[in-house]
């Protein structure tokens, strides 16, 4: 029996509880389903979490410490980089000013502006983001 359809179905039935795979024969078939869970975020799945704290009694705690200050950090690491971003424009519109005042005209528009349009696109992101700001509920200003 080397040919495609010659070959007997497998009669054993597979259920692997790890990944979700679930292969058994019926009627002859031989039917395989597959369930995949994606999980996102800083903090495991509250069942594997409950199952970490079940092996090594403390290792929930230890984790939800370990994601706080990793929160913390990459708060204090976007804190420093948006002040360098913004030390950054506030230099290009002064140095853009000085070039107008000093006779350089166009290269200091375009000076001001390399300075400013950043700012402006981050304002226009965050006020889409949210919505145009605060309105009433008829949505007029």
């Amino acid at each position: 029996m080397t040919g495609r359809g010659d070959e007997e179905p497998r009669r054993d039935t597979n259920n692997d509880p790890v990944s979700g795979e679930v292969v058994q024969d019926v009627g002859g078939r031989i039917v395989h389903a597959q369930a995949v869970y994606i999980h996102r975020g800083p903090l495991p799945d509250p069942t594997d979490y409950e199952r970490y704290e079940r092996v090594l009694p403390g290792s929930a705690n230890r984790i939800l410490k370990m994601t706080e200050s990793e929160a913390a950090h990459r708060h204090r690491i976007e804190m420093g980089g948006q002040f360098i971003a913004a030390g950054l424009a506030l230099l290009a519109v002064v140095g853009g000013f000085w070039l107008i005042l000093s006779g350089f005209g166009i290269y200091g528009v375009l000076f001001t502006a390399t300075g400013v349009s950043p700012m402006v696109y981050a304002f226009l992101r965050t006020q889409r983001r949210t919505g145009g700001g605060e309105r009433n509920q008829t949505g007029q200003g």
